[in-house]
């Protein structure tokens, strides 16, 4: 009965240790935009601090993303570029980030150095990238509809592995005791 109470209350703060817990998630961009005449892709990751729902600026805590034309390439990271999220267009799901393109001005996310830029605003996708020889720009237009930008992979975070450890490990112990309780009443 003791083991029972002690195992129920062991279950109880875990469960709340793990509801409290709010993980970085790890966003996998990977994206053609545009077509033949003037496509470009990306590729990379965007980590934000696990927020759900709208993005604001504050919600990126990295990114690293590859904008390529052709054979001209530009990476973007949080050390050498700014990225501005304004209005609600933006948002996350526990899996993917989303852009809305009919949210409508003022909703956009620029992303940009001397070397380049990345721009999602309503109707359009814009890429360009600085070269020796000009500037190399690409965009797609988009005139309504929800984008999927990012994608995250169906990895369990480490409070959800901790607790199904922890339920394994009650388990067996619930079974031993069982086995040796019943062990000791046939002898």
């Amino acid at each position: 009965m003791r083991n029972r109470f002690l195992l129920g209350i062991v279950t109880v703060v875990c469960s709340l240790f793990a509801s409290q817990v709010k993980a970085d998630l790890v966003y996998s961009v990977t994206d053609i935009v545009g077509n033949s005449s003037n496509a470009f892709s990306l590729a990379g990751t965007i980590t934000t601090d696990g927020a759900i729902g709208t993005l604001a600026t504050a919600d990126i805590l990295s990114y690293s993303i590859l904008v390529t034309f052709g054979s001209n390439a530009q990476l973007f990271t949080n050390s050498d570029s700014a990225l501005t999220v304004s209005g609600n267009a933006f948002t996350a799901s526990s899996s993917e980030l989303f852009y809305d393109f009919s949210a409508g001005f003022p909703a956009f996310i620029t992303l940009g150095n001397s070397f380049g830029s990345l721009l999602y605003q309503p109707n359009r996708i814009r890429g360009e990238i600085n070269t020796p020889d000009g500037p190399v720009a690409g965009f797609k237009n988009i005139f309504t509809g929800v984008h999927s930008v990012a994608t995250i992979a169906a990895v369990p975070e480490p409070s959800t592995w901790a607790m199904m450890i922890l339920g394994f490990a009650g388990v067996g112990f619930m079974a031993y005791r069982r086995k040796w309780k019943t062990a000791l009443s046939n002898t």
